[in-house]
């Protein structure tokens, strides 16, 4: 435990910034689960909150974790490498997945009809969170190679 601390009792400037981007993973995750249910009228906060078994849990857990790695993903990209192009896209397809489902759930609301059960948009993002983490790892790249090549 004694390399964790300096003499001084404050966190070596390293695991600052590893706390940095678990907090904002952790920020992220909520966040982005927030939006997911606010959007379905607050169903599936409830639902899991009701149902709150084994295999919801395991649900909230895959789902949390996942989220906070992709929330991490982002802000090491942007904080560390200062890298625009996987923060700006992932937010603009967030954003407009998070958007067209708001539409759907809205239009089936003012309707007072019971939303079809189908994978929406958002979906994808928050159940499939790998494939955004895919797309930021591999934004990252081709920002990052642009950048050398552009530096030479």
């Amino acid at each position: 435990m004694a390399d964790v601390f300096r003499s001084d009792n404050s966190w070596p400037k390293w695991k600052q910034f590893q706390l940095t981007y678990v907090v904002i993973g952790t920020a992220h995750a909520i966040a982005v689960l927030w939006v997911h249910s606010y959007i379905r009228g607050g169903q599936f906060v409830r639902e899991m909150v009701d149902a709150l078994t084994s295999s919801s849990a395991m649900l909230v857990v895959y789902l949390v974790i996942g989220l906070g790695i992709v929330g991490y993903a982002l802000a090491l990209t942007v904080i560390r490498h200062h890298l625009v192009l996987p923060a700006s896209v992932t937010t603009l397809a967030y954003g407009y997945a998070s958007y067209t489902s708001w539409q759907s759930f809205s239009a089936a609301r003012e309707a007072s009809v019971q939303p079809l059960l189908t994978w929406r948009t958002d979906d994808i993002y928050v159940f499939a969170w790998f494939i955004p983490l895919a797309g930021i790892l591999l934004l990252s790249y081709v920002e990052l190679r642009v950048r050398e090549l552009l530096a030479e």
